[in-house]
This record gives C-alpha cells, sequence and structure tokens, in this order.
C-alpha cells in the first residue's frame, strides 16, 4: 500500500475522490496525523488523506495547483524548515508551529496531564528538585542535542542513523542523567560507522555558537521516547510502558481547547477562510481561543 502512494497516485486519488465528495481533502504525513486530526476535523465536511511522507504530499499537492484543483490542504511537520528559513512551497500546505505534532503536545498541557496519569508525583516532585527546573525543561534540554544532531546529519551529508536507538543506553533509568560517551557510542554503532570523530559529533550535537528555538529543532519522537524511559522508573513505576503507550496519552489528552490556541489550527482556519471549504470542527462557544 505505502508503496504505491507515489505523488501522481496520490493527486489521481484525490481527483477520483471528488467525484463523490464535494468537501475538502486534507492530505497528512502519516497515520499518527491522522490519529491525532482526526478528533478535530468535520468528517462530513473533509475527507483524509495519508500520503505516508512528506516529500509525496508536497509533491502531490504541486500536481494539484497545476492542474487547478481546488478545496485540498496538506499539513507537514515544520521538522528544519523554519530554522534553515524555507518558505511553505503552496499556499495549500501548512504546517504546525513546533518540529512535529509530537514536539506540539509535548509543549502543551497534555504533558502535565499525561504526567498527572502516569507519574508518581512523590518522584516527580524529587527528580524535579534534584534536576532544578520541570520535567518538560528536562526533555528540551536532554533532546536538544538529539536534535542537533539529525540536523546535523541531514546538512552535512553523514548519514548518521537515529532509528532504533536503545535509549536506556545513554540515560541512566534511575537518575535521567545524559552520558554523551555513551550517545555517541550508540549512534555510531546505528550508523554502522566506528570511524566517525567524537570531535566533530559533538561540534555537531553541542554547538556553543546557537541559540535556536529548542520546539524547532526537538524531535517529538525523541522527546516521547524519553518521557516513555522517565515514566519506567525514575519518576514512576510503568515497567510496561511503550512509546506507543506515551504518543497515545498525549494525543488523548490534548484538548480542543489546546488546539484553539495553537497556531496550526489558525492557519488552518485562515485556509478555509480563503478558499471557502470547511476542515476544521467549529470551537464550542466559550472555548479560550475560539
Amino acid at each position: 500500500m505505502r508503496s504505491s502512494r507515489t505523488p501522481h497516485h496520490l493527486a489521481n486519488e484525490v481527483r477520483l475522490k471528488r467525484t463523490q465528495h464535494s468537501g475538502s481533502f486534507l492530505l497528512l504525513e502519516g497515520p499518527d496525523d491522522s490519529r491525532f486530526y482526526r478528533r478535530f476535523i468535520q468528517p462530513e465536511q473533509c475527507h483524509i488523506i495519508i500520503a505516508f511522507n512528506k516529500d509525496n504530499l508536497i509533491s502531490a499537492i504541486s500536481l494539484l495547483d497545476v492542474a487547478g484543483f481546488h478545496g485540498v490542504l496538506g499539513v507537514v511537520d515544520a521538522d528544519f524548515d523554519v530554522l534553515e528559513l524555507r518558505g511553505l512551497p503552496s499556499v495549500n500546505i501548512v504546517r504546525g508551529e513546533c518540529h512535529d505534532v509530537e514536539a506540539m503536545l509535548v509543549r502543551s498541557p497534555a504533558l502535565d496531564a499525561v504526567l498527572h496519569e502516569f507519574a508518581s508525583p512523590e518522584k516527580l516532585e524529587s527528580f524535579e528538585g534534584r534536576f532544578g527546573g520541570p520535567l518538560r525543561s528536562w526533555l528540551v534540554e536532554t533532546a536538544r542535542c538529539l536534535g542537533y544532531l539529525r540536523w546535523y546529519s541531514l546538512t552535512t551529508g553523514l548519514n548518521l542513523c537515529f532509528d532504533g536507538l536503545r535509549f536506556s543506553r545513554f540515560i541512566d533509568a534511575r537518575t535521567l542523567r545524559l552520558d554523551r560517551a555513551a550517545l555517541l557510542a550508540e549512534i555510531k554503532n546505528r550508523s554502522q560507522n566506528p570511524a566517525l570523530s567524537d570531535d566533530e559529533l559533538i561540534a555537531g550535537g553541542w554547538p556553543i555558537d546557537r541559540n535556536d528555538d529548542p520546539w524547532q529543532v526537538c524531535c517529538g519522537h525523541d522527546m516521547v521516547e524519553l518521557l516513555c524511559l522517565a515514566l519506567r522508573r525514575a519518576i514512576g513505576t510503568r515497567h510496561g510502558l511503550t512509546t506507543d503507550d506515551v504518543a497515545r496519552s498525549l494525543r488523548l489528552a490534548y484538548s480542543p481547547e489546546d488546539f484553539s490556541r495553537s497556531e496550526l489550527r489558525a492557519a488552518i482556519c485562515q485556509w478555509e477562510v480563503n478558499n471557502g471549504f470547511q476542515i476544521l470542527k467549529p470551537i464550542p462557544a466559550g472555548t479560550a481561543g475560539s
């Protein structure tokens, strides 16, 4: 199924569905995005189509733009585009205010709700006292070096492999301290390149001359992995908790009120006004941000 989702297949699917659906189409990068947006769209007015990757989505929108097709909006992760000052490739594409959806969830009150549900109040208070700040700040501080390493790998063509990183190999499960040497060893091992220079990786992951918005640098997947690891022991006792459990809980804890205050919702609403199509459910009267 995924292999058939070329940009031309996606564009043709939208055209074909237009014969049965006169409303809007929302193109999303992946299934997790669909699970997030389904809570907020008007299903009678909007049909979701999954592109399975960002490049597919952007190219499909381009094909539909050239054909003069109306009523289709693509939503993409920012990734590192904001940091690289890249504009949006189409007026029919919007992006969120953070690196990705998961990062947006961690920045929101959804994180506090998940901590209330899964964390031990005593363990959480003890950790935050030792760390000197809230758990959210620890997530940002720890995930930032991984984000910079991901960005460095992309910009230099270093082709580091981050898939399958075993976070427990470089994060102490009890104290949540990051072992930088162990992190570099894990990345070199996953990348099957033991000859990589530690000095180069340190310069890439811990740049001393940059002060970028951490919510653009930090990858939400890394933050979810870190949160899951923390909840298993350091701030909780959820030994069987999985990253899918944590990601699902964050999505469910993210409320319509949270969404109403987001820049992402504002961008989608502006597209609706500009194009005369409906995507989102109305915000209930009295909800903050409506």
